[in-house]
C-alpha cells in the first residue's frame, strides 16, 4: 500500500472550501428568486410567465461563467479598467 502518495496543500483544501461556498450561495440565491416569483402567482399555471426571465438571467450567467474559463486574461484586464474607472484614474 502507497501512503503519502497523495498530499493536499492547504491553498486546496482552501479552493475548494471556497468553491462550495460559492455554490451555495448561488444555489440559495437562485431559489428564493424562483420563491419570490412563485409566490407571485395565484395558480400554478400561471408560474409559465414569472419564470423565464430567471431563466434568462442563469443563462447569461452560465454563458459568462464559460467566456472566463475560455479567455481568463482578458476578462482581468477588462476588470482591472472598470475598477479604475470606478476609482477616477481612467483608462
Amino acid at each position: 500500500m502507497a501512503t503519502g502518495s497523495l498530499t493536499i496543500t492547504g491553498t486546496a483544501i482552501i479552493t475548494v472550501s471556497s468553491a462550495l461556498a460559492w455554490f451555495v450561495l448561488g444555489y440559495a440565491f437562485f431559489a428564493v428568486l424562483y420563491a419570490a416569483a412563485g409566490s407571485l402567482v395565484s395558480r400554478q399555471e400561471d408560474v409559465d410567465v414569472t419564470t423565464p426571465p430567471l431563466a434568462l438571467v442563469l443563462m447569461g450567467m452560465v454563458m459568462e461563467a464559460f467566456f472566463v474559463a475560455r479567455n481568463p486574461e482578458r476578462c482581468d484586464a477588462m476588470t482591472q479598467a472598470l475598477g479604475d474607472q470606478h476609482r477616477g484614474e481612467g483608462v
